[in-house]
């Protein structure tokens, strides 16, 4: 734990007293340009945190190059669902799910990685309700689906759109019922089923994983999607909704306030008058116009030498599939480099300054969970040292950079995101208490149509490679596990940091079927060899894995990408777009 503000000089690291640290940090702040400086945040800061932290990166620092790890996850459903005020109104709780006839899940993987969400889908099945289950491997959900659909990765939109038709003849579609089968693995047959069981439905609540890598994991889906949904509604549905499902704790959250390179409070776009006029007003300064840059680019930035002072805070860089060892070189090209941490991590490791932040207990502030409910966090314990809520330490940083903030508590912030953010206007504490106040009313953009969402244009898929006999098996990445195996406040319990290094050599999971007809062995090591290479990881089997394909959770994917390629980028989204390559795995000798 990080309680005092260190300073790094010449490859020593000191103790400094946090004023001094402060006023170091300005002045080296203030050689330069709004270009040159960029501020990267966190998806576990609080709403009032990450306010201050866009508005110190836009107001003080005059620069849009703010952003959080993870956000490009969450960007296919705001482009295509949070970011059109018509659509809004589909977004569902999870009482909403619970309540379901039917619950459709794409690509949601094991039980454990959303425990609440999975607590209310099997209460609707032990009430007699309905789940259709999509996705690429038999997850443990799969036994108890009333329906469930194996669908090839990446291939999401095709099927929801050959699903919507199937519910409303109306729509134009862009494939055939062979070409649909060809594309998904998905039979018509199988279509059929899924439409007559969402039909039978008079409530109908569709999740998906927004941190998946092979399902509905751009644009497209999404609006696929919403498409569906539409239908079901115009055929008589009583009510349909989605549920996105986010990995980290206020992503949503972090999202709303506005800390994206593109994006002001409210989700609403750069060139939105209504909240820019309210921001200058509450700011008394202008919002930056030019947009900024994204995480990923502003580390390309970084390796460019254009971009030369970087503030990081938290600890999401090292959870999000990053190669630390790179990122660590990469970030020691910096003239500064500001850590707001908790803990001793590599990032701290090689900060000019590291200011110590609060955790979990010593802070106070509001959340925005999955279904868009407001909660709130109380201190419950003093914060120890020096360590502070990031709206604190920015607003003493902004201070000595000439521009004042004045808040005495969180409250103080709520009260100014209410002034500039419409969707919080009508917040209180008392409502957020009850957990009453669900963020709807005044996100996304004002009068923008979702027209064109049937489009019959055919839809561009991502193709797998073909697998020969030489490479007989499709090796894809997944997000598989949640963060934790990377997160410093999770290790910093000596227990689990102790049983998870038991097994931090990569590992792939395979068929066990087929695991046993290559000559593995379960928890043994095996050699992965593609054309580039070979390379020793640890064979998992498991039924739920379907034959001819290896899962490789993405985690490890850092350590093996000499023999899997490079991670590319959607150039719409930002989204990071993993390489699925053609494998030989045989037992290690």
């Amino acid at each position: 734990r990080i309680t005092q503000s260190l300073q790094r000089r010449n490859g020593d690291v000191t103790t400094i007293q946090q004023d001094e640290a402060l006023s170091a940090i300005a002045t080296a702040l203030q050689k330069f340009s709004p270009t040159e400086v960029g501020v990267i945040g966190s998806a576990t800061s609080c709403n009032e945190d990450a306010y201050i932290t866009m508005k110190f990166a836009r107001a003080v620092l005059s620069t849009n190059n703010v952003d959080f790890p993870g956000r490009t996850a969450l960007m296919p459903t705001y482009v295509e669902l949070l970011s059109h005020a018509d659509r809004i109104p589909l977004l569902c709780t999870l009482p909403d799910v619970a309540d379901a006839d039917v619950i459709l899940c794409i690509g949601i993987g094991a039980s454990n990685r959303y425990p609440q969400v999975t607590a209310r889908i099997f209460r609707s099945i032990l009430n007699g309700r309905h789940m259709l289950l999509v996705d690429t491997w038999h997850s443990d959900f799969a036994p108890y689906a009333s329906l469930h659909l194996t669908a090839r990765p990446y291939a999401d939109a095709v099927w929801l759109m050959a699903l919507a038709g199937l519910i409303d003849p109306t729509i134009s579609q862009p494939y055939t019922a062979d070409e649909v089968q060809a594309v998904t693995g998905i039979t018509e047959e199988q279509l059929q089923s899924a439409a007559q069981l969402l039909r039978e439905g008079k409530r109908i609540a569709a999740i998906y994983d927004t941190a998946s890598l092979l399902h509905m994991s751009n644009p497209e889906s999404v609006r696929a999607l919403v498409t569906l949904m539409n239908a079901l509604k115009s055929a008589g549905a009583e009510w349909c909704g989605i549920l996105p499902m986010v990995e980290r704790c206020n992503s949503n959250g972090v999202l709303q306030m506005g800390m994206a390179p593109a994006v002001l409070p409210c989700l609403r776009a750069l060139t939105d008058d209504e909240v820019s006029h309210r921001l200058n007003d509450a700011w008394g300064r202008g919002v930056p116009r030019a947009p900024g840059l994204s995480v990923e680019e502003m580390l390309t930035a970084v390796e460019r030498e254009e971009l030369k002072a970087l503030i990081v805070i938290g600890d999401d860089l090292l959870t999000c599939g990053y190669d630390q060892n790179a990122l660590k070189g990469l970030l020691d090209k910096l003239e500064l480099l500001v850590a707001i941490t908790a803990f001793e991590t590599p990032i701290a490791e090689i900060a000019h300054f590291v200011l110590p932040r609060t955790i979990p207990g010593e802070s106070e502030g509001t959340y925005v969970n999955m279904e868009g409910r407001v909660r709130r966090v109380q201190r419950v314990v003093e914060s120890t040292g020096e360590a502070r809520q990031e709206w604190q330490i920015l607003t003493a940083l902004s201070q000595r950079l000439g521009y004042e903030m004045r808040y005495g508590n969180s409250q103080d912030v709520l009260n100014e995101i209410k002034q500039v953010a419409p969707a919080y206007q009508a917040i209180t504490l008392e409502a957020v208490a009850e957990g009453e106040f669900i963020v709807r009313d005044g996100l996304g953009m004002l009068n923008h149509s979702s027209e064109g969402a049937s489009d019959a244009e055919r839809l561009e898929v991502r193709e797998l490679p073909a697998t020969t006999s030489e490479f007989p098996v499709l090796l894809l990445v997944e997000r598989y596990y949640l963060p934790w195996f990377s997160d410093a406040l999770a290790l910093h319990a000596s227990t689990l940091r102790r049983e998870y290094r038991l097994r931090f050599t990569p590992y792939v999971f395979v068929n066990s079927t087929q695991g046993h007809e290559l000559g593995l062995r379960d928890g043994m090591p095996a050699l992965m060899k593609s054309a580039a290479g070979e390379v020793r990881v640890t064979s998992i089997f498991s039924d739920a894995v379907p034959a001819n394909i290896a899962i490789l959770p993405q985690m490890f994917f850092p350590e093996l990408k000499q023999i899997l390629g490079e991670v590319t980028h959607d150039e719409r989204t930002g989204a990071p777009i993993y390489p699925a390559i053609s494998i030989a795995l045989e037992r290690a000798r």
